[in-house]
Order: structure tokens, then sequence, then C-alpha cells
């Protein structure tokens, strides 16, 4: 179990949680939100997210890697609009505050 804030993993499960409540996420938005979870306040550049769970197999523009962030915070922000946990960081990435 991997405990942030109020989120947790449970690796033995491969499941999210947002405190009682079961978060569903895709095998992308997953492997974005492990690697958050994992490191939580530290920044991630777009290459960093992109080396980290896409790897050399595929080009992704910067775009691609927005869509998935958006679509985690649309999923663990109360409201995705005001984020209070995946914060913009201008210039340079994201970064996930629990």
């Amino acid at each position: 179990m991997l405990r942030v804030g109020e989120f947790t993993y449970n690796s033995g499960t491969m499941r999210f949680f947002k405190g009682t409540e079961e978060v569903q996420l895709s095998s992308r938005e997953a492997a974005l939100f492990l690697i958050f979870l994992k490191h939580p306040m530290q920044v991630f550049t777009k290459e960093m997210i992109y080396e980290q769970i896409w790897g050399d197999a595929v080009a992704v523009d910067d775009n691609t890697i927005m869509v998935y962030v958006n679509r985690l915070r649309s999923k663990i922000e109360d409201d995705r609009h005001n984020p209070a946990h995946i914060l913009t960081v201008r210039g340079v990435g994201c970064r996930f505050v629990p």
C-alpha cells in the first residue's frame, strides 16, 4: 500500500482510491498517477513524464501528455478547473501536491 495524503494505491490489486472511493483510471492515467504518488511535490517536465510512461517506443507530443494530465485531474480533483493536487508549473511542467 502506498498512501499519500488522501490517496492510496494498492499494488496487490492495482487499484487507486481517493479517501474510500475507488478512482477508475486507464493504464496510462494509472502510470502517471503512480509517478506523482511516488514523488509528491517533485516538478515533472513533460519530457520526464514522456520518458517514464511512453519510453522511446513512440513519439508523443506535448499536447498528448497534457491530455492525460487533464484526464487525471478530472478524476481526482474536486474542481479540475481549480486543481489542488496536480498543479501546473508554468514553463516547466507539473507537480503533485498531496
